[in-house]
C-alpha cells in the first residue's frame, strides 16, 4: 500500500487526540497549505471543508464534471481561513462551502459552493508540499454553485463519463442516501478515485469519472472509510466476486445495480458478509478532518 494511503487511514483515528496533532505531523514530516475563502465583502460565518488531491492519483478536480476523492480533508474555520497538513507531495486544492443541510464531510450537494484553486489560464494549481514548510494559497474567491449538468444517457455526445445504476437491498427495495465509491483495483483497498453523489430515494445513482477506465464499485453509508459499524449498509458490485465496470469516454455505463446488506454484529456471520463483499473492507476516503491545527 502506498505511503499516502497508510498515512490517510492512520489519520482517521487522530481526531480524538486533535490537540496533539502538531506532534504527529512533525513525526511524519508533514507540510502545510494555508489560505482563506472570501465570497463577499461582508462575509458571514461559513462552514465547509478544504480538500487536497494527490496529482499522481487522478486528474485535476472538476466538481461540475466528476467528483474525485481527496487524500486529505480538513474543515474551514468560520472566518473562511484554513490550514491543512499533508505529507510531502504535489496536490490540487479544492473547497466546498456548505449552503445546504447535511453532513459537513462528503460530496457537494446541489446549492453548495465549490472552489478549485486555478491560475490565470484557469488550470488547476499544483501545490508542492515540503516537510516542515508552509505554502500560502492566498485568498480564493472564484466559487461556483454546484449544479452538475443533467445527463442524457442515450446521447453519446453528452459530456458525462461514468457509471449509473441503482442501489438495492436484499428484498430488491431501493436504498437512498448512500454513496458509491470507484476503485482502480479489485482489492478495493486504499483511497478510491471517484465518488458518486448520494443515491436518490429510488436507489438510482450516478458516478461520474474523469475519463475512460476500469473500476470496481463499493457502496458505503458514508463518504469516508474507516471501521464499519453494526447495521451499516455495505455492498460491492458483483457480490461475492467483485466485477469490473468498464467506462468509455463520453459514455455512461448503465445497469450497474448493487445489492447491499446490513453489517451483522461481530462474529462468524459478519466475517462471512465481509468476505462476500470482497474480503477487504477498510478502504475509503478520509472521513474525519485531517491536518487541523
Amino acid at each position: 500500500m502506498k505511503i499516502r494511503n497508510v498515512i490517510a487511514l492512520f489519520c482517521m483515528q487522530l481526531l480524538v487526540i486533535a490537540l496533539a496533532a502538531g506532534a504527529v505531523f512533525a513525526e511524519f514530516g508533514y507540510g502545510t497549505i494555508t489560505g482563506r475563502v472570501q465570497l463577499s465583502e461582508k462575509q458571514e460565518s461559513i462552514s465547509g471543508g478544504v480538500y487536497l488531491f494527490d496529482t499522481n492519483s487522478g486528474p485535476a478536480p472538476d466538481p461540475l464534471r466528476y467528483l474525485r476523492v481527496p487524500e486529505m480533508i480538513d474543515m474551514l474555520k468560520p472566518d473562511g481561513s484554513f490550514s491543512i497538513a499533508a505529507p510531502p507531495g504535489v496536490y490540487y486544492l479544492g473547497l466546498i462551502v456548505r449552503r445546504t443541510n447535511g453532513p459537513e464531510i462528503g460530496p457537494p450537494r446541489t446549492g453548495d459552493m465549490v472552489i478549485v484553486s486555478r491560475d490565470m489560464e484557469l488550470k488547476a494549481v499544483k501545490y508542492t508540499i515540503d516537510a516542515g514548510k508552509t505554502v500560502d494559497a492566498g485568498t480564493l474567491s472564484q466559487a461556483h454553485e454546484y449544479r452538475p449538468a443533467p445527463t442524457t444517457f442515450d446521447d453519446p455526445t453528452d459530456l458525462a463519463t461514468g457509471i449509473a445504476g441503482k442501489v438495492l437491498d436484499t428484498d430488491n427495495k431501493p436504498v437512498g442516501v448512500v454513496v458509491v465509491l470507484a476503485y482502480p483495483n479489485i482489492e478495493m483497498t486504499g483511497i478510491p478515485v471517484y465518488v458518486s453523489e448520494r443515491s436518490m430515494p429510488d436507489g438510482s445513482y450516478l458516478l461520474r469519472t474523469g475519463g475512460a477506465g476500469t473500476f470496481y464499485l463499493r457502496v458505503r453509508a458514508e463518504y469516508g472509510g474507516g471501521p464499519m459499524v453494526e447495521g451499516e449498509l455495505i455492498g460491492v458490485y458483483g457480490g461475492e466476486t467483485p466485477t469490473p465496470v468498464k467506462v468509455k469516454e463520453h459514455m455512461v455505463t448503465r445497469n450497474t445495480d448493487i445489492i447491499v446488506k446490513k453489517l451483522p454484529p461481530v462474529g462468524p456471520e459478519r466475517r462471512a458478509v465481509m468476505e462476500g463483499a470482497s474480503g477487504k473492507q477498510k478502504g475509503g476516503a478520509p472521513n474525519k478532518p485531517q491536518g487541523g491545527k
